[in-house]
């Protein structure tokens, strides 16, 4: 069978018979057929705010008091006894509107008390986050030797999230003001009310209401059927993640876009190469030599200069200082390459029916006593093929585009015509076979060898 489909498979240089590409194309389309679509599962709408100083200031407290809920717990569990599956015990301590027994307090809140007002819902959704990660750790535990730590968090970290119920979040009504100040309120007020208690009294709907960045993020909003989080990102933006149906996500395509199939080959020189023997087609999808490889590099190596200086640094106004533009560089860095990830699942997403993907895995390319220069190692941890693949196949959920996870083991090695393995390589950039005269790109030889290891199998 695979002898059979090496031959009958379009080759780059070579052109088949017609017949053998309509009998390849029906065997095609029987795998695409074969295959469940993934489940349909909840995405994530962004909606960014523009607050004032004083927002800003209280959404700040929020996080604390939340992290505060779950460093509380985890005292509570790990110092007290409490059993972690007795929530109504840890609500009734950690969701009070005030410290109660003293001794079933830390120190670390009773320094901040002032984070407990009006904060219990923020806190008792702090909690069951700390109880949910419990749990994960627990669960990870039972397959692995090393059990995945809960740690203590920061109270007032760089970065970080909270979960609001979605009871306390809304979009503005003008009945939400007291009726002597609701002339003043202008037309065009596109703000959200999240927990407004903590921001101002009704007469104050300036600081009570959260400003949205932009109107679009405001009419396209999803309902809030779910409780949602408050993320604090690095460059010092608040976002609010809503979790909502998939159609809130996507812009609609033409439907005249015709479908095929591919074979993607991940890689360090090329991040991905595409290979579609149904339009005969190959595609190379951003070199580590070009425009947008070089601004991640970029980034990432001010964001390690400025680490390095903040290590050697003994005045601590400058070591803040270099710490925040270590963090301002990550997200750079972070934002940079989602982006890259984003439009590139969603161009193949829209443009096949299947994507066969090789799993390479950057750990075990990457691992010590390894054959791959120091380079090319940055270049795959840089391109962070784990997060793509995972992007790709979050992306193609409730679609009827189908991914394929295939082991790439060997497809480099392995001559697309004669099946013949070539053990010396090496980062050759064209695989020239020495059995069949064959001569055809690597990475082309690997992604036609993914796809035709995912018809076998």
């Amino acid at each position: 069978m695979a002898e059979k489909l090496r031959k009958t498979l379009w080759i780059p240089g070579n052109e088949p018979d017609s017949d053998c590409t309509v009998s390849i194309t029906g065997k095609l389309n029987e795998l695409v057929n074969s295959i469940d679509p993934a489940p349909e599962a909840l995405g994530i709408y962004k909606v960014k705010f523009k607050l004032t100083r004083h927002q800003h200031n209280v959404l700040k407290d929020l996080l604390a008091a939340s992290n505060l809920a779950w460093n509380w717990t985890k005292w509570l569990i790990e110092d007290k006894g409490i059993k972690r599956k007795d929530e109504k015990t840890l609500q009734s301590i950690v969701a009070k509107k005030s410290i109660e027994d003293p001794l079933m307090a830390p120190r670390e809140v009773h320094d901040n008390a002032k984070l407990l007002h009006k904060t219990s819902t923020i806190r008792l959704t702090g909690m069951k986050s700390y109880l949910s990660a419990l749990k994960s750790s627990m669960t990870l535990h039972k397959g692995r030797m090393e059990k995945f730590d809960v740690d203590y968090k920061e109270l007032y970290p760089a970065s970080g999230t909270f979960t609001v119920q979605k009871l306390f979040i809304k979009k503005f009504d003008i009945s939400m003001v007291n009726k002597g100040v609701r002339s003043k309120v202008p037309e065009a007020f596109y703000r959200l009310s999240i927990t407004p208690d903590s921001f101002g009294n009704r007469n104050e709907f300036t600081e009570r209401f959260l400003r949205i960045s932009k109107k679009r993020s405001y009419d396209r909003m999803p309902p809030i059927n779910h409780d949602s989080q408050i993320q604090l990102r690095k460059d010092g933006h608040w976002l609010l993640l809503i979790p909502c149906d998939r159609s809130y996500l996507r812009c609609k395509q033409p439907e005249s876009i015709e479908k095929s199939v591919v074979g993607v080959d991940p890689g360090g020189r090329t991040f991905q190469t595409t290979y579609d023997p149904i339009k005969r087609e190959v595609k190379e999808f951003h070199s580590n030599k070009g425009a947008e490889f070089r601004y991640i590099e970029l980034m990432k190596v001010k964001a390690k200069r400025h680490e390095e200086h903040a290590k050697n640094v003994k005045s601590f106004p400058k070591y803040k200082e270099h710490k925040a533009a270590a963090r301002k560089y990550w997200h750079k860095y972070e934002t940079k390459r989602n982006d890259l990830h984003r439009k590139l699942s969603s161009k193949m997403v829209r443009e096949n029916k299947l994507i066969v993907i090789g799993d390479l895995s950057t750990k075990n390319a990457c691992k010590k006593g390894g054959k791959l220069h120091k380079k090319s190692k940055d270049d795959l941890y840089t391109w962070a093929h784990y997060e793509f693949r995972q992007r790709l196949i979050d992306r193609a959920r409730g679609t009827n585009t189908k991914v394929i996870v295939q082991d790439e083991s060997y497809t480099s090695m392995t001559c697309g015509n004669c099946g013949h393995r070539k053990t010396d390589l090496g980062g050759d950039k064209v695989y020239n076979c020495t059995e069949c005269g064959c001569s055809i790109g690597r990475d082309v030889n690997g992604g036609r060898n993914i796809l035709i290891k995912a018809m076998i199998e």
